[in-house]
């Protein structure tokens, strides 16, 4: 079975089910149905999803109105630590009857602070370059699925998954 990336060109594949080139069949991950409003941040997301290589990871963009139930946590460095709810939770995986990309649903995430996007130190973009890496590269890591932006005081957080210890 033949599939086409917009990044790769064409790739034979032998399963349906691992669809490892999504793009052209996942309109919610597609790099016009969203923007954060900052370039920047967007051409850095986009280069990840390209890269991407199975929906569990797929780092995105992240609408503050669909995290809910904020709280803070603690303060450290020069960031603080939120708890929250992201009302819908990463990609779980593909749903080849449906041709489209199945959510986990109400997931508790952790959001951290990184700075505001008027801020001449870009530090924060940095640290959010290196999170996205590390995160696509080495899915055993903490995972962090995206960006948003705190709207009443202009800070990105990263959308970090929250670990249970038992």
């Amino acid at each position: 079975m033949t599939y086409f990336s917009i990044v790769r060109g064409p790739i034979t594949v032998s399963s349906c089910d691992l669809n490892i080139y999504i793009y052209m069949v996942a309109p919610e991950v597609k790099f016009s149905n969203w923007t954060s409003g900052n370039a920047d941040i967007d051409n850095l997301i986009q280069k990840c999803q390209m890269e991407t290589l199975v929906p569990t990871i797929i780092i995105e963009w992240i609408p503050y109105n669909r995290i809910e139930n904020i709280k803070f946590l603690t303060k450290g460095g020069y960031s603080e630590i939120y708890t929250a709810v992201w009302i819908d939770g990463g990609y779980d995986e593909w749903d080849s009857k449906k041709q489209q990309l199945k959510r986990f649903g109400r997931e508790n995430v952790i959001l951290k602070t990184l700075g505001n996007v008027e801020s001449e130190n870009q530090r924060w973009f940095e640290e959010a370059k290196s999170h996205f890496t590390i995160s696509n590269k080495w899915s055993s890591t903490v995972r962090c699925y995206g960006l948003t932006q705190n709207i009443s005081d202009g800070n990105y957080m990263l959308v970090i998954r929250k670990w249970i210890w038992i």
